[in-house]
């Protein structure tokens, strides 16, 4: 990444912190950059987990679990508050999973222009004349690569094993038919791996509450 958006990052999310009184306290890279296949319009992707001061959550109405903000430079920036984050944890939530295992980052915002890339998206589609929304296909065999890695060796790899593979699903270069029956092949697989996987059910929620009453304690303790 380079340092002027890096700058733009680090004043972005401290001008968030400042207009909403939140502190960022993990931010990461995300999104296509991360997972090592990013085309030469891909925006730059950062998430953050927030926590808002103590007496925010003893109010009547609860502080906004989420935040975003819309900045110019192709900045795609959102944050979730760490009990949502932590939430989604216990959910083995695939994002946020990848969050954790994302090069760190300093900070960034939100910019407009999700109607445009929803836009080139849908002419993206035409263009290659298969049918389906391409982009949103790679990124379920992205997904079902990241269930089979932690299925079957205990752990998460951000970078993509096979980025070809997926740059050709996102080009058009296969069938509607064949990405379903291979989707329907990979999954049955997956559920194999899981069923003999050592990994536990679920997550060990004891140590979740436990980190998420920790880390508020530790922040509400530094902010006084």
């Amino acid at each position: 990444i380079g340092r002027h958006v890096r700058d733009e990052i680090q004043y972005a999310l401290r001008a968030l912190e400042a207009e909403t009184g939140c502190r960022v306290l993990h931010a990461c890279e995300s999104g296509s950059r991360a997972w090592g296949f990013a085309s030469r319009d891909s925006d730059w992707d950062v998430r953050f987990v927030f926590a808002w001061p103590r007496d925010s959550y003893l109010r009547v109405h609860l502080p906004a679990s989420t935040l975003t903000r819309q900045l110019p430079g192709d900045l795609d920036v959102s944050g979730w508050d760490l009990r949502m984050a932590l939430s989604h944890f216990a959910k083995s939530n695939a994002s946020f999973l990848e969050w954790l295992g994302s090069p760190r980052k300093d900070w960034q915002e939100y910019r407009d222009w999700v109607g445009e890339r929803n836009e080139a998206r849908y002419r993206q589609t035409e263009a290659h004349g298969q049918g389906y929304d391409a982009k949103n296909l790679m990124h379920t065999f992205r997904l079902l690569g990241l269930a089979e890695e932690i299925a079957r060796d205990g752990r998460l790899t951000l970078r993509v094993a096979d980025p070809a593979f997926l740059l050709s699903i996102k080009c058009g270069a296969f069938t509607y038919d064949w990405l379903l029956a291979e989707a329907e092949r990979r999954l049955a697989k997956i559920e194999t791996l899981y069923a003999t996987s050592p990994l536990p059910a679920g997550p060990d929620m004891g140590r979740i509450e436990k980190a998420l009453t920790g880390i508020r304690r530790e922040f509400w303790d530094r902010m006084g």
